[in-house]
């Protein structure tokens, strides 16, 4: 097991932000996860700069954007965004084609967007394939909230990593409010995406337990190693920080060559999570 804390310098977050979030109203959303998304928008917006300015986009099979397009973070404009997310019909199916197409438009009017998307993330209409679809995206970074118990991981992982953003799960039953605000206190911080871990010159490959690492928080992988085999002397990290690639190899300071003292059922647990976070709908 290797446990470590990456120093992974100051943030290039910007002090003002134009927010574009992707509320999904298809058909497959309950009532539930759609109380859920609506609370962690009013959340955000009740703790972002008085400077920032948003923007929301329905998306169903057709998006539909609240107000025309961006307005700023005023109480006045914060008070109806209930009234129009409850307002609007579960209906259709997703398109996301449509959905980035009209963020990307959006984002090419400001200086400063963010693009927050809540739902399943699992297109149904227009274009599927993953790859097709974060070319659509625009150079923003992308922060992916995967609400309820079946979302589209693989998109939203690869979309933060690309664009330097965030992807998290919010499950109905939690307080979608203190999410937002533990949402927005991950954003201003700088974050380690797509966390792998290996021993250089050895072939050894860890599993992590998490593939995003905020500043501040350690790092925990294990890798079961040939019985004879001596422990590593160093390990590699990388990633991506603002979406440029970051990578630290660190000295291992007396490695031990035993781990009985680990549980059988934590290396199975972060094998497991190894093996989701590759790639399949969580």
């Amino acid at each position: 097991m290797v446990r470590h804390s990456p120093e992974l310098g100051q943030s290039k977050v910007a002090k003002r932000r134009d927010w574009i979030f992707l509320y999904e109203t298809s058909a497959d959303r309950n009532v539930l996860e759609a109380k859920t998304a609506n609370g962690i928008i009013r959340g955000i917006l009740d703790h972002v700069s008085s400077g920032d300015t948003f923007a929301i986009i329905a998306v169903s099979t057709r998006p539909k954007v609240y107000g025309g397009g961006f307005q700023s973070v005023s109480p006045g404009n914060r008070a109806g965004i209930s009234s129009f997310l409850n307002g609007l019909p579960k209906l259709g199916a997703l398109n996301l084609e449509q959905g980035f197409a009209e963020a990307s438009r959006l984002a090419g009017t400001v200086k400063n967007p963010v693009i927050v998307h809540l739902g399943s993330g699992i297109p149904v209409l227009g274009e599927r394939n993953t790859a097709a679809l974060l070319n659509l995206l625009p150079d923003a970074p992308f922060v992916g909230v995967g609400v309820g118990p079946r979302w589209n991981r693989p998109l939203m992982k690869y979309a933060a990593a690309k664009t330097g953003g965030f992807f998290t799960e919010v499950n109905p039953d939690e307080p979608a409010r203190w999410r937002a605000f533990d949402l927005l206190s991950t954003l201003n911080a700088p974050r380690l995406i797509g966390v792998e871990v290996t021993a250089p010159n050895t072939g050894f490959k860890f599993h992590t337990f998490k593939d995003t690492l905020a500043h501040g928080e350690e790092l925990c992988a294990i890798a079961k190693l040939p019985a004879h085999a001596p422990a590593p002397t160093q390990i590699a990290v990388h990633g991506f920080v603002d979406g440029d690639e970051w990578h630290q190899v660190v000295n291992v300071s007396s490695p031990k060559s035993s781990a009985r003292y680990l549980a059988a059922h934590i290396v199975a647990g972060a094998v497991l999570k190894s093996v989701l976070n590759a790639g399949r709908w969580g």
